[in-house]
């Protein structure tokens, strides 16, 4: 997991914050989070669990929606009424119990209105040294939740679980230090390619939601991998 904050952040650097958005439609902690949970809970914990994935990233949508509309109050602001509003849509949407289809139809509905109400930002993202703590601080938490998160999934049950899997650590880290260093024009690209890689990240979790029963998890998630990376490669063609 910390290589992988790594490598995300350094590909940020090189290419830009909406590419390093853009890389976390990929399950870079989500993923081993739910590979861990089926090895210590069972298949078919991570399946239920993968459909509440899938909900779960409903309150995603509302995580970027919420940052964007008080990023002009700066990034602590907008990293608090961020992480609120993840909460509070994952405290309304834990009773429910939909089919995987439906989660995965709502993602991309809900993702498709973000984009057109998160606008492409006009002017430049300015450059900067980042500090020296900057690289630590994010490896150390990075790693830290998928342990926390794996810890306590057991306790959390499998809905509240996967309601809480796709909570974007990745992408909060990447948008406040963007924000913190860069100004809001690199934060709002990172929120925007978060979007457009979250129909990967979906399909993901489609996949090991329907296949892992028929399929069994050595397959499933390689299975899963493959169009997400497939999809993911797509929508970076089509940007």
């Amino acid at each position: 997991t910390p290589l992988i904050m790594c490598v995300t952040s350094a590909a940020g650097r090189r290419w830009g914050p909406g590419f390093s958005g853009w890389l976390t439609g990929l399950p870079l902690l989500a993923g081993p989070v739910s590979v861990f949970v089926c090895i210590e809970q069972g298949p078919d914990f991570a399946r239920q669990a993968a459909g509440g994935t899938l909900l779960g990233m409903w309150s995603s949508c509302a995580f970027c929606l919420a940052y964007h509309a008080l990023a002009h109050r700066g990034w602590v602001a907008a990293f608090v009424a961020a992480v609120v509003a993840f909460a509070a849509a994952t405290a309304v949407l834990n009773p429910m119990s939909l089919p995987p289809w439906a989660g995965l139809l709502g993602v991309a509905c809900l993702a498709w209105a973000c984009l057109k109400w998160i606008p492409a930002p006009e002017s430049p993202v300015a450059t900067n040294r980042p500090p020296r703590w900057d690289m630590p601080a994010r490896l150390a938490i990075a790693a830290g939740f998928v342990i926390v998160q794996t810890g306590i999934a057991r306790w959390l049950g499998p809905q509240l679980s996967g309601l809480v899997t796709p909570f974007p650590i990745v992408v909060i880290l990447l948008t406040a230090f963007a924000h913190h260093q860069l100004g809001l024009p690199a934060a709002t690209r990172v929120l925007r390619g978060f979007l457009v890689g979250m129909y990967a990240f979906a399909a993901f979790f489609w996949l090991v939601a329907v296949g892992m029963e028929p399929l069994g998890p050595a397959l499933a998630y390689p299975v899963a991998l493959a169009a997400c990376l497939a999809i993911n490669g797509l929508a970076l063609w089509g940007l």
